[in-house]
């Protein structure tokens, strides 16, 4: 086991905290004093390097190990994905019958494809790991199979298309 990895997760647990309890005055502004309300946005903004870290944990767990493709996914991908599609249907059922939020079969179908587009889209963290566990085993073979300046060229490409991509 290795600790870093461990206190690192703690730590992003906690952040991950305290976005979420300092979300809901983020959309209070003007109704709350402004100090409570930056404090609240500087707790948010400080907070959100736990995706990133994460995911990259995840990396660092993952990669570099040879892995057998249907054991994988599995082991990774099927077993949040199971699960996840019984708590959409039961989350989609629950405000069909009891908030009266009718969803079609049809609309709900293409929003579980889509990422939940409103109706669960507070979801998006799974879709983000099922979608990391289906290109893991891909990037493992290449990390495997690679030359260090392959790698690096990797990464460099990554970074620009990443970067524009946010511009």
């Amino acid at each position: 086991k290795q600790n870093w990895i461990a206190n690192l997760r703690v730590l992003a647990t906690i952040a991950v905290v305290f976005i979420h309890t300092s979300g809901g005055a983020l959309f209070k502004f003007g109704q709350i004093p402004s100090t409570t309300w930056w404090s609240a946005n500087l707790i948010n903004g400080f907070g959100r390097f736990t995706v990133p870290v994460f995911v990259m944990i995840s990396g660092a767990l993952l990669l570099g190990k040879e892995i057998d493709l249907f054991v994988f996914l599995k082991k990774r991908f099927l077993r949040v994905w199971l699960p996840f599609t019984v708590w959409v249907i039961i989350y989609i059922s629950y405000h069909n019958i009891f908030e009266h939020n009718s969803i079609s079969i049809n609309n709900a179908f293409i929003g579980y494809l889509s990422g939940g587009k409103g109706q669960y889209g507070h979801l998006w963290f799974i879709y983000m790991i099922l979608g990391l566990y289906l290109f893991t085993p891909i990037i493992n073979y290449f990390i495997l199979k690679a030359t260090s300046f392959e790698i690096q060229y990797l990464l460099i490409l990554t970074f620009i298309s990443t970067s524009v991509f946010l511009l």
